[in-house]
């Protein structure tokens, strides 16, 4: 299945609409969508303020937790091995600062077996 969500609300709304089929399949993946909202508010604090960061930031990856960046990196290696030993994993999120939506915008394929 392919989607290109805007930002992770989109993808929750997108992901909520699967289950209004009868497929099982469609069921599930809408259900495990509810578990992914762990870094929302990081990813919307990145898109709301992404001009003013691209200014700031443009080319690093940034560490963002909650509405604070907390680092900036040469590499999302680097970004990662830093961070992981400041915060818990899944508490921060690492985005390369570029401008564009297509710097935050994916699209995922994935198969999936039920």
């Amino acid at each position: 299945m392919a989607g290109r969500f805007a930002n992770a609300g989109n993808c929750l709304e997108s992901m909520d609409s699967l289950a209004t089929g009868n497929s099982r399949k469609n069921k599930v993946m809408a259900e495990t969508a509810h578990k992914v909202p762990r870094l929302m508010k990081e990813l919307e604090f990145y898109i709301q303020h992404q001009t003013e960061l691209v200014e700031k930031y443009r080319g690093r990856f940034l560490v963002i937790v909650g509405e604070d960046v907390v680092g900036d990196y040469t590499t999302r290696h680097e970004a990662y091995w830093e961070s992981r030993d400041r915060f818990p994993l899944g508490t921060f999120l690492i985005q390369l600062c570029m401008p564009g939506e297509d710097n935050y915008i994916k699209t995922f394929h994935h198969h999936v077996k039920v």
